[in-house]
């Protein structure tokens, strides 16, 4: 009995996500998503999207590559990214063996992640656990007022604050404890962010659009006035 509970609460700790596509996920899944259903669903997108030979597509997350193999199959240059390696090894072979090429990656992408301290629906707390989630790099921030009022917060109106901690403890009660609180937007904070992870400044262009990318119609398009 005392090993069963050991085992259950191993169970619990453990992220699901990085246990639950195992080789049992695997055989109800190719029960429920044979070849050809697979291969339809590319071809669907494909038409859809108007994809062409030689073009590159992103299949995130690219699981055990059932998608990434029918893109591949296609002329496409597909790039497959996943958290778990071992859906990612079994990609390969089944790439290798299907005879088609595959850049299979695992995520390791810098992350910000933002919550709102009052946000009723993502509860900070909820959104602390991305950080033991997502591998790479990863700062978190955690701003004053809710859902809305949280995020939209121009550093102009000098409104609420906003916490920052360097350290990424287990748990957002240490994180938060840890943290240092500042007035005003979190918004320099990312913006000082994303120029870390970006490049060199360009001349923004003149008119929008190339030759090869018309305009299609002035903002925000017609999609907005389209009544469900």
């Amino acid at each position: 009995m005392a090993t069963d509970v050991v085992a259950a609460g191993a169970r619990r700790d453990a992220h699901w996500y990085q246990t639950f596509f195992d080789e049992h996920w695997l055989t109800i899944s190719s029960q429920t998503h044979s070849p050809e259903k697979s291969a339809a669903e590319v071809e669907f997108l494909v038409d859809e999207l108007g994809l062409q030979a030689g073009q590159t597509v992103l299949d995130l997350p690219c699981g055990h590559g059932r998608h990434s193999i029918e893109f591949a199959r296609r002329g496409l240059r597909v790039v497959g990214v996943d958290l778990n390696e071992e859906p990612l090894e079994r990609a390969y072979w089944a790439a290798r063996e299907a005879g088609v090429k595959v850049d299979l990656r695992r995520v390791d992408m810098p992350t910000f992640l933002y919550a709102s301290r009052e946000d009723h629906i993502v509860p900070w707390h909820s959104a602390y656990e991305t950080v033991h989630v997502l591998p790479g790099k990863k700062q978190f921030v955690v701003g004053a007022s809710g859902h809305i009022a949280g995020v939209i917060n121009p550093p102009a109106k000098k409104k609420r604050s906003h916490w920052t901690n360097t350290r990424l403890p287990k748990t957002a009660e240490a994180w938060f404890e840890g943290a240092t609180e500042h007035p005003g937007s979190w918004w320099p904070v990312w913006s000082d962010w994303l120029k870390l992870q970006a490049g060199k400044l360009v001349a923004a262009p003149k008119k929008p659009g190339d030759a090869k990318h018309p305009p299609i119609e002035p903002a925000p398009g017609r999609y907005v006035k389209a009544k469900a």
